[in-house]
């Protein structure tokens, strides 16, 4: 059976990759305590695991969904912006070939300067971010096999979110200000925005939706058991229920 290894150079990982992956993920854990700021759990965690998303990503929920989405993608823009930067070895600035033949730019433009490498960021980010999730002891139709394919799938929403989103910056060249000539490179989008995206792609399911093909939570049976899984205060969306009592002969 053959081992898929990650990413050596001279039989040791790349060591000068790991500031920026703690960085990422700093931005990562940041842009999701402002994201979730206002709701219940704001993307807190014990004391003991400061600088950690902490256990609530092990639950298959919405926000552990987010943190694997958000965390990816942090880690994929830091990996990306660095090799720009100069700041690792094994990469530089964005290749040509990796830079979109058209993004509704003027003929009267030119690839220059140094773009964001979102290419090795992708690559890294999924060979680094997801190893995890492929170790040999997830084994098919094990437990833990279906969520570790979950993760997996929402580190890649993260990545393809970002990637997505790298659109090119231009620069006008001309006498006086007449941008007759532009120079253009690819330019990572802010991490504010993929975090703003993720949000936007998650419905609550509380409201009729025909779009989403969602008829919402009303009318549904709920428990007044607040650690149910169907609270009424969860099913309800902290609209009010109406209690009844039934008699069962």
């Amino acid at each position: 059976m053959q081992k898929q290894c990650l990413m050596f150079r001279g039989g040791e990982l790349f060591k000068d990759h790991m500031p920026a992956v703690g960085n990422g993920a700093k931005q990562a854990i940041s842009e999701c305590e402002w994201q979730f700021r206002h709701h219940r759990w704001n993307c807190s965690t014990p004391k003991e695991l400061k600088g950690h998303i902490g256990p609530v990503h092990k639950r298959g929920t919405r926000e552990a969904a987010f943190t694997y989405a958000i965390m990816s993608a942090g880690v994929t823009h830091e990996i990306g912006r660095r090799c720009r930067l100069g700041l690792l070895k094994s990469c530089g600035c964005a290749a040509a070939e990796s830079r979109p033949q058209q993004q509704n730019i003027n003929d009267d433009w030119t690839w220059g300067g140094c773009g964001d490498n979102i290419d090795y960021g992708y690559r890294f980010s999924r060979d680094f971010v997801d190893v995890r999730e492929k170790e040999e002891s997830i084994k098919r139709y094990a437990e833990g096999h279906g969520r570790s394919l979950m993760n997996r799938w929402n580190n890649e929403v993260g990545r393809k979110i970002l990637k997505r989103h790298t659109k090119p910056k231009c620069k006008c060249h001309g006498v006086s200000g007449s941008c007759n000539l532009k120079t253009c490179w690819m330019q990572l989008p802010p991490i504010r925005q993929i975090g703003n995206i993720l949000q936007d792609q998650s419905p609550t399911y509380c409201q009729d939706d025909q779009i989403d093909g969602t008829i919402g939570t009303e009318g549904r049976i709920c428990s007044i058991d607040p650690d149910a899984p169907n609270s009424c205060d969860l099913l309800c969306c902290n609209r009010g229920y109406q209690s009844h009592i039934e008699e069962v002969n």
